[in-house]
């Protein structure tokens, strides 16, 4: 069976949570939706992640 295909032309809100925190398994699409976002959300998706950290430690 093959592996499925990674269509880097429609942004991933994976991705795009990527992006935000700073990470680098991103495209430039994705980065065209993070930053059309409020300010605010890479603060959020940073205090999400600590939040997963503190939540499965």
């Amino acid at each position: 069976m093959p592996s499925p295909r990674i269509d880097t032309s429609k942004p991933h809100p994976a991705r795009v949570y990527d992006w935000l925190l700073g990470g680098k398994d991103n495209y430039p699409v994705d980065q065209e939706v993070a930053e059309k976002l409020p300010a605010q959300a890479r603060a959020d998706a940073a205090r999400n992640r600590a939040f997963m950290h503190r939540a499965c430690a």
